[in-house]
């Protein structure tokens, strides 16, 4: 769990952001507070990437905010806990298609054991024209969440 977004006392629930396999991916569930019972996934399944909510106070609504590395952020205001879209608020096309346009390499993930069980998670973005011959300047951002 990275985060609570919301407690329902009358049905005993809270809601909660999740990423189980991936770190770099973030995910709304709902579960039981009692500890009885599964988690359920509320983020859309056929989705992978990070999901972010703005949960109202009775947690019937949300502002989602969805996006990839590939992706611009699509910001849809949805009903909970279906996560039914009632209006997409903005979805970004015009710069998803001036990105499109950008010429560009795959976005490749990596993991890098450190010892003693630690794993961390990478990503590098590699320039256009990329040529493994080449030296290249190296820029490294450290990202410290969730417990930075």
């Amino acid at each position: 769990m990275i985060v609570i977004q919301g407690i329902d006392q009358k049905a005993g629930e809270m809601y909660y952001i999740a990423s189980p396999e991936n770190p770099a991916e973030r995910y709304l569930y709902k579960t039981k507070i009692s500890g009885k019972g599964e988690q359920t996934l509320l983020s859309p399944k056929d989705m992978p990437g990070t999901h972010l909510y703005d949960v109202s106070k009775d947690l019937k609504w949300a502002i989602h905010s969805y996006q990839t590395y590939e992706r611009p952020p699509v910001y849809s205001l949805i009903s909970l806990p279906s996560h039914d879209t009632v209006k997409v608020l903005e979805d970004n096309t015009e710069l998803t298609d001036r990105l499109a346009q950008i010429e560009k390499q795959p976005v490749e993930f990596f993991r890098i054991s450190i010892g003693e069980g630690i794993v961390l998670d990478g990503y590098c973005i590699k320039p256009p024209d990329f040529n493994p011959d080449k030296k290249y300047p190296l820029l490294f951002y450290i990202y410290g969440e969730p417990a930075g």
